[in-house]
């Protein structure tokens, strides 16, 4: 099971490449990607689930995603909501088919723009997880934890819009914040 912020985050955050085998400018399979990252982001340390995520984004492995390959990644996720690829939950199919709707409600450039804190036109890993405090316990476990993640400024990152979507990373059903309360976990 995958808890609800960590799909959220992921998918607002960026995809992971988590079958080690894509070479440089290639990913793999979108179904993959959500099957793998189950087990990827519930081993410790956060950080190896971060490092997929920004590998994923970062095709040619300059350091820094570019807007265009942040839009590849879009385009790539809004593909297989077309075509779901078996691998992929009902639940989670509806969380980033969610995701993608905030996306192009805000805007990719808006969105991209949040997240390239230094304007430079590429967002390094650093800027990409900078709301979160990536520690030695699992990326499902920094993201339940509301100490570890600064969920409104997370949030900002999505410009005015930010705050109108916050709430969808309140746990099932309590209506408690993001920053509160105890995961909502996600099953196939």
């Amino acid at each position: 099971m995958i808890d609800r912020r960590c799909i959220w985050a992921m998918i607002l955050v960026g995809w992971a490449s988590v079958s080690g085998t894509a070479m440089a400018g290639e990913r793999p399979p979108f179904g993959d990607f959500i099957g793998q990252l189950r087990a990827v982001c519930d081993r410790p340390p956060a950080s190896s689930c971060a490092d997929r995520v920004f590998a994923f984004f970062d095709t040619n492995g300059d350091g820094g995603v570019s807007r265009r390959e942040f839009e590849a990644v879009r385009l790539m996720a809004r593909a297989a909501m077309r075509q779901p690829p078996a691998d992929i939950s009902q639940s989670e199919h509806g969380m980033i088919a969610i995701a993608l709707f905030v996306l192009e409600s805000v805007g990719s450039g808006a969105v991209f723009a949040g997240f390239d804190g230094d304007s430079d036109g590429r967002i390094a890993r650093t800027e990409m997880f900078a709301d979160f405090h990536l520690d030695k316990r699992s990326f499902n476990d920094v993201v339940a934890d509301p100490a570890t993640v600064d969920w409104q400024a997370f949030a900002k990152r999505f410009g005015k819009s930010g705050d109108l979507f916050l709430p969808l990373l309140t746990t099932a059903g309590n209506g408690q914040a993001a920053s509160g309360g105890s995961p909502a976990k996600v099953s196939r």
